[in-house]
């Protein structure tokens, strides 16, 4: 990863993020690239479907908060990793593109 990237305030390539706002961004770039899953899926076999459905509920149900009430990171590490699968899709949000979203830290 290019740390060089971040300045240690919260920005990447001098943009200040937020949480929310690149949290945001994820949920509904991940929604999008699982509805096209879905319609792939629904092609194929119940296990092809059910993975896609399970993927679409667990960014559904996610808070982006841990059990203590702290919010899980900027991006979240549980949409990091479902967007993992993705890291070569063209719509992937610019401030996650430069984040190694295979790695926690």
């Amino acid at each position: 990863m290019d740390n060089s990237l971040y300045n240690g305030g919260g920005q990447v390539g001098g943009i200040a993020r937020t949480t929310a706002t690149t949290n945001a961004k994820l949920v509904s770039f991940l929604l999008a690239r699982i509805a096209e899953d879905e319609v792939d899926a629904a092609k194929g076999p119940e296990t092809t479907q059910a993975e896609a459905r399970a993927r679409r509920r667990l960014v559904e149900i996610h808070s982006h908060r841990d059990s203590s009430g702290e919010t899980c990171g900027d991006p979240c590490y549980t949409l990091r990793i479902l967007t993992a699968r993705y890291l070569t899709h063209p719509d992937l949000p610019i401030e996650v593109s430069t984040i190694d979203l295979r790695t926690k830290s």
